[in-house]
């Protein structure tokens, strides 16, 4: 689970027999923003204010979230974590998610990804297919909005390539590459990697 504890507590995970639950978040609660507050008021102003200011606004909030998943310290642990415990042999199968499962999540997925050495262009199109899955929540917020809040709910609840765009340039501008980042930001290693792949591909 890698949301944060004010997630947790407003819609916490059934616990099932059998199951390990491990909370790892990704981000501290006061870097979520508005929009993950789960508060009905906040996320209504939030949209208001992002449809006053233009499509740009919320594609400027999501690159700037984007972005803090590379920076903050505490991420880097998050994710750090997260993969050193897909280390870990489990009987039966992991499972990651956030809110939306798409940002923190989604992170998670394209490490992962890259690291069992999958075709860049494999990951961006398993990135992208978000956009299929997510457009039924997206018609049903402009059903409530309006059709005029469709630029910035895609934006919002969809994804782009520019938001990986954005992870691979900051990775790039701190650590000189994606693969330093995983290295000595993630501390995790080439015999890491290669245990990674023993384990999940056959």
């Amino acid at each position: 689970d890698l949301r944060t504890d004010a997630e947790i507590y407003g819609k916490p995970d059934v616990i099932m027999d059998g199951v390990k639950h491990i909370h790892n978040p990704i981000l501290g609660s006061d870097k979520i923003g508005i929009s993950k507050k789960g508060e009905k008021e906040d996320f209504d102003a939030f949209v208001a204010v992002l449809h006053k200011n233009g499509v740009e606004s919320s594609r400027n909030y999501m690159i700037r979230t984007y972005k803090t998943l590379v920076e903050l310290n505490f991420a880097c642990k998050g994710y750090s974590n997260f993969l050193k415990e897909l280390l870990n042999p489990v009987d039966g199968a992991s499972l990651w998610h956030c809110s939306a499962g798409k940002d923190r999540a989604g992170f998670a997925t394209i490490l992962v990804l890259y690291l069992l050495d999958f075709d860049y262009k494999v990951i961006i199109e398993d990135y992208l297919a978000t956009n299929l899955f997510y457009k039924k929540n997206i018609e049903k917020l402009v059903k409530k909005y309006g059709e005029e809040y469709l630029p910035i709910l895609n934006s919002l609840f969809g994804v782009e390539e520019a938001y990986i765009d954005v992870l691979i340039e900051t990775c790039n501008k701190l650590y000189g590459s994606f693969d330093n980042y995983i290295k000595n930001a993630l501390n995790f290693s080439l015999e890491d990697k290669k245990r990674l792949k023993e384990l999940y591909l056959i």
